[in-house]
């Protein structure tokens, strides 16, 4: 069951639930890695958004899962600064996933 409030906080732009957004600029192997995770978020029963934005302008998460309340960030050359300050900033928990660069 999800808290009706968990949104009340957030918006979410050009994104609808469960579906997959891709931004201008976005790497192939970023967008895939989004993809993967959103299959995984998908498969498990689980209510997400990519490209949510936080109502606060605190930031856009790749992936926002209302089910778990967390961002969930796909990572290829970020660095470990750049993702504390986000954690500072978003509103929930951050899950990092690393994609290998091949």
């Amino acid at each position: 069951m999800i808290p009706s409030d968990r949104l009340s906080w957030r918006t979410i732009q050009n994104s609808k639930q469960n579906h997959i957004v891709a931004r201008q600029g976005e790497s192939l192997k970023h967008f895939l890695g989004k993809c993967q995770e959103c299959w995984f978020l998908h498969a498990a029963g689980k209510v997400f958004y990519t490209e949510a934005e936080f109502k606060n302008k605190s930031g856009r998460a790749d992936i926002y899962c209302l089910t778990d309340d967390e961002a969930v960030e796909i990572v290829l050359t970020e660095t470990e600064e750049s993702l504390a300050r986000k954690q500072d900033a978003y509103p929930c928990s951050i899950r990092v996933v690393r994609v290998k660069l091949v």
